[in-house]
């Protein structure tokens, strides 16, 4: 995995600048760091809030397997270890194995694939469980 980082001072998002990376350069992985963002977001567009000081930063790399996925993130976390490390002169820095949440679309039909994915810990069941008998039926169907 390449291990490039593009620092910037400012930034509407990191997402936006790792997208463009990928659409308009080609470049396939790497992290995204800034001082500042302007229109951070989270998952879904959901607004991120950006205080001075804080890490704000995006990793991005292509995914060719799922069950993976938790080395993959382990190289990321190390990435930025590492930019810790070089950044506060301090190597007192301790990576822990992250908990992977799958928070997508989960519902009866696509549980039974999500299952299979072994780094998974656990799933967030958002509009599927609005309705009893939906949540139900993801519940059946990731036991049998």
């Amino acid at each position: 995995m390449t291990k490039t980082i593009f620092y910037f001072d400012s930034v509407n998002s990191t997402n936006d600048e790792a997208k463009k990376l990928v659409e308009n350069h080609k470049v396939m992985s790497g992290l995204v760091i800034s001082d500042h963002q302007k229109k951070g977001r989270g998952r879904f567009g959901n607004n991120w809030v950006s205080m001075k000081g804080n890490f704000m930063g995006s990793a991005f790399f292509p995914v060719r397997n799922y069950n993976s996925i938790d080395k993959l993130q382990y190289e990321v976390l190390k990435i930025i270890l590492n930019l810790f490390v070089i950044i506060t002169k301090k190597n007192n820095f301790k990576i822990k194995s992250p908990k992977i949440l799958y928070g997508g679309s989960v519902n009866a039909v696509n549980i039974k694939g999500l299952r299979s994915i072994k780094a998974c810990s656990g799933y967030l069941v958002g509009g599927a469980s609005l309705k009893a008998k939906n949540f139900i039926e993801i519940i059946k169907n990731y036991y049998n």
